[in-house]
Parts: structure tokens; sequence; C-alpha cells
């Protein structure tokens, strides 16, 4: 029996786990940063949507191992490495949440 085209159901909740937003929150707030590879789409995309909210930080990854903030549609025209962090300035404060009004 050919069993070549079998995917272990670890392995698939592994790679799901990867992949999932609150897990690579606690892995960037746990471990201070967190490397992305650049064919890693999902992990990529995830980021993405978590820098959007603020509630993680997005740096390029040069040759030289140099670090450089991304953004915006730079987010997405990346073809390098990445490192995800923590947010130096911390918690954003959206606006008409209510909030505002507390913030400095």
């Amino acid at each position: 029996m050919d069993r070549t085209n079998v995917v272990g159901v670890g392995a698939r909740f592994a790679a799901r786990r990867q992949r999932d937003p609150r897990r690579l929150m606690e892995q960037a707030y746990e471990a201070g940063s967190v490397p992305v590879a650049a064919e890693d789409g999902a992990t990529r995309l995830v980021a993405r949507l978590l820098c959007a909210m603020g509630l993680l930080d997005v740096c390029e990854v040069a040759g030289d191992g140099s670090l450089k903030p991304l953004s915006g549609a730079a987010l997405r025209a990346s073809a390098a490495p990445w490192r995800v962090s923590r947010p130096q300035t911390g918690a954003p404060v959206l606006a008409g949440s209510g909030l505002a009004a507390l913030s400095p």
C-alpha cells in the first residue's frame, strides 16, 4: 500500500497551530521576537494582520542582519525574512473606542 500522500494528524495540527494569531503573539511576547521565513506565507499573513492592529511590530531582516521596520504597503511587498516582536510603544488606542480620552 502506497502511503506517500498520507499526512499525520499531528503534523497537520502543528502547522495550523503556528498560523494561530494568539500563538504567534504569545511566542513574540514571551521570547521577545520570532523569526518568520520569507516562504511562510500563512504566518506572514497573520503577522500583517496583528501589525495592522498594533499588536506586533514587523521588521525586515536584511542580508547583513540589520532590521528595517515595515508597515503598510511595505509589508505586502517585502520578500525578505521577517522578525516579529512585541510593539515598543505599547497597545494602541483605537479612535472612537472611548479610550482616546485616557491616552496621554
